[in-house]
């Protein structure tokens, strides 16, 4: 699998430590499927998953502008198919 690099329009401060990128390198797996049945609230699971499957906390995503979750959901998508 390619390499999916997102930038985001400006970078993201999360608990002192601040994100230009999120890179994801790997497919949704059962792992990330039991993350999501953790939360209740879809962007929260979103936020979770993709979190997830970049390697960071799901606090990460969340901090994201609006606009640039939904471009991250769009980017991300062919990460949720079936290889």
């Amino acid at each position: 699998m390619a390499t999916t690099v997102f930038t985001p329009s400006a970078p993201i401060k999360v608990r002192g430590k601040t994100y230009s990128e999120l890179t994801f390198s790997r497919h949704a797996g059962i792992a990330d499927l039991q993350t999501y049945s953790r939360y209740r609230d879809p962007k929260k699971r979103a936020c979770a998953v993709l979190g997830s499957l970049a390697g960071v906390s799901g606090s990460v995503v969340e901090a994201l502008s609006d606009a640039d979750f939904v471009r991250l959901e769009r980017e991300t998508r062919h990460l949720f198919a079936a290889e």
